[in-house]
């Protein structure tokens, strides 16, 4: 399970609407700006599960994927 899948199911489980709100702030603003090496694994395995490949070189450029030196 990815950390985004993981706040995702959460969300569904908070009855609280502040909790919850808080919860889909986070969800919006993954990843946060320090890459360690298991958040680039999560985001991969993200990208992975949401298009049913690995992410290409020029993808690694787009907003919310880790830096590729």
């Amino acid at each position: 399970m990815t950390r985004k899948q993981a706040l995702t199911a959460a969300m569904m489980l908070v009855s609280d609407a502040a909790v919850h709100k808080k919860l889909e702030e986070i969800l919006n603003e993954m990843p946060f700006t320090k890459w360690s090496e298991a958040t680039v694994f999560d985001t991969v395995d993200q990208f992975v599960i949401e298009n049913g490949r690995a992410p290409t070189v020029r993808e690694f450029d787009k907003r919310g994927m880790p830096p590729h030196p």
